[in-house]
């Protein structure tokens, strides 16, 4: 009974807790870590308190930065990009190509075709006319044009590129994240391609997606299902046109394999020229013992790769971890999974972990990564997720973010997220995991000295936002008919120390204007003064070079002697790589000019 079992809690098990609920505290502690691949973490101590110089501008780490966030960058490439009201692009996702033989973290965003934003949508228009999108849009996340804009490495339709890794020569999205109606293609009705000036051009779709509308039955049933009278009457249908059904490829997939869980964010990259999606499948059950709930799990495994053909529709699952349900499915579909090294390596060089995973192991982590039962029992070392300021002064949980690495002089892509502790805006660890192949999976929790303070996201924040100069100036650009976004915080390790780096943009609210990218923020703690400086620059390496102490020019003076007396003649500004800048010439008259090199 209730009371009974009152009395016992209060009784028996109360005065001696812990010694009561110890085997049960330890199976939790050890099924949770399996159930959510925390038992094979690799833990580091990381001091994050080493001297940096200017050496680290040449790191692959700071080289690619990310200044650009991702949700001003989708404001301004919707003005520079869309080309016309109804393509649009969504959110940018971060990847990486090799450029120049370098790893180099990007930007993507992909231009789809939006049918309900088709001046007219009759019927010929949205289902044989407008049939797809077209082409992607690539900048390097680390560079901006003069005007604080992102610099397009691929852009345009069809899709203009200046570097040979980014070609493209198949850009049609037949199959996206925004296709979510039927189209019928290879009609007697041309498809609208992409805009030409003030012409549009138009193209026959080649591909192989789609089922022939053939025969009479075909025809019947999918007019049956979907649309009886236009497209058993429509004249423009002939036997060789093409249906394209499921074109959405979050649903695409769930219909092959509705038993896996999808992460949310797909991604689209190119290979062999073409345009791919690829997504994440993940295994899952609620009938793992001792492991804590989320939603409706309990166990869940990043288990499978699934690569969509933009323009075919074609879809391949590829194996990724093997665990024993993913094992048990591929008994039940045998040949629908298939191993991992089948993947073509240019894609395999894409991979990405699950974002949405990667934060559910680090809310578990929270508590988790305490395995002494004691300390476990009492949550004395409970963490959670850092806080940061966002776009217009929002407060918010920050954000998985990816990182290229620099480990032992090899650049790794990594996604991380920083650690406090409970109620604490301290940092004490960052939580990371590999995303290239040969260490794709592998996690590595660094953890900070506790004898020593280290500045966390929120307390970062306020430093930017309590610095006299900088609040100044943003109270300034917010009162001049703008606005100011401050971007995503990011906490980077390099060579042994910890870097922040935060963008803030402004925007004009006039209708029409683009987030332009104003200044960067660095923070740094600097060993040698003991105390955390911070700095804002024009680029993010002046930002850089100010907050460890080093000049980014150096001035020679020449002199020469006149009258037995020696008179400067002219100052040479060099760069912090010795390349010239600029020539000041003093005339006789002791006016200064400027002469450009």
């Amino acid at each position: 009974s209730s009371a009974a079992a009152i009395a016992c809690q209060e009784f028996s098990v109360k005065p001696i807790e812990l010694e009561k609920e110890k085997p049960y505290l330890d199976h939790s502690i050890c099924f949770t870590r399996q159930a959510y691949d925390l038992d094979t973490i690799d833990e580091v101590f990381y001091e994050g308190t080493a001297k940096l110089n200017s050496s680290v501008l040449d790191s692959p780490t700071i080289k690619n930065i990310r200044i650009l966030d991702y949700r001003p960058l989708s404001v301004t490439l919707n003005q520079q990009q869309a080309l016309r009201l109804y393509y649009g692009m969504e959110f940018a996702d971060v990847d990486r190509y090799y450029i120049d033989g370098e790893m180099t973290e990007v930007l993507v965003s992909t231009r789809e075709l939006y049918q309900d934003k088709l001046p007219s949508k009759t019927w010929i228009n949205k289902k044989l006319i407008y049939t797809h999108g077209n082409g992607i849009i690539i900048n390097p996340v680390s560079k901006v044009t003069k005007e604080g804009l992102p610099e397009l490495w691929v852009k345009d339709i069809p899709a203009q590129s200046n570097k040979q890794e980014l070609n493209i020569t198949q850009s049609q999205i037949y199959y996206g994240e925004v296709t979510d109606n039927y189209v019928i293609t290879n009609s007697r009705q041309k498809e609208f391609d992409y805009p030409s000036g003030d012409e549009n051009i138009y193209n026959t779709y080649d591909g192989s997606g789609g089922i022939y509308l053939s025969t009479a039955l075909r025809k019947f049933i999918i007019g049956w299902r979907l649309d009886p009278v236009k497209i058993w009457l429509s004249d423009y249908i002939t036997p060789n046109s093409r249906f394209h059904l499921h074109r959405n490829i979050d649903e695409r997939v769930s219909k092959i394999a509705p038993y896996l869980y999808y992460d949310k964010d797909p991604h689209i990259f190119i290979g062999e020229e073409k345009l791919f999606w690829m997504m994440s499948g993940m295994v899952h059950t609620k009938n793992y013992p001792y492991s804590e709930s989320f939603g409706n799990g309990n166990y869940i495994k990043d288990s499978v790769k699934i690569i969509i053909d933009a323009k075919n529709g074609t879809i391949e699952f590829f194996v990724i971890q093997n665990d024993p349900i993913i094992r048990t499915y591929q008994k039940i579909y045998p040949g629908l999974f298939k191993p991992l090294d089948s993947m073509p390596e240019e894609h395999q060089k894409h991979l990405k972990y699950p974002e949405d995973l990667f934060t559910l192991q680090t809310e578990k982590l929270d508590i988790y990564h305490m395995t002494s039962t004691e300390v476990f029992y009492n949550k004395e070392d409970k963490w959670q997720i850092g806080q940061e300021v966002h776009g217009l002064d929002e407060e918010q949980k920050v954000e998985a973010y990816n990182i290229i690495l620099d480990l032992n002089n090899d650049a790794e892509f990594m996604l991380t997220l920083p650690l406090t502790p409970y109620d604490k805006q301290n940092l004490v660890a960052w939580f990371a995991v590999y995303q290239d192949p040969a260490k794709y999976g592998e996690k590595v929790l660094y953890k900070l000295s506790k004898e020593h303070l280290t500045y966390g996201p929120m307390q970062i924040e306020s430093r930017i936002s309590q610095d006299e100069e900088i609040s100044a100036q943003m109270t300034l650009w917010n009162a001049g008919g703008s606005s100011v976004i401050r971007g995503n915080l990011l906490i980077i390790p390099i060579s042994g120390s910890l870097l922040c780096v935060e963008p803030i943009y402004i925007v004009s609210s006039t209708k029409g204007s683009m987030p332009e990218l104003k200044k960067i923020v660095a923070v740094y703690y600097d060993p040698v003064s003991d105390e955390s400086k911070l700095a804002w620059d024009d680029s993010l390496e002046g930002a850089i070079l100010k907050v460890i102490g080093e000049p980014d020019k150096r001035i020679e003076v020449v002199k020469k002697t006149i009258g037995g007396q020696e008179e400067i003649m002219m100052l040479i500004i060099y760069d912090r790589n010795d390349q010239e800048i600029t020539r000041i010439s003093i005339m006789e008259n002791q006016s200064i000019s400027l002469v450009s090199t």
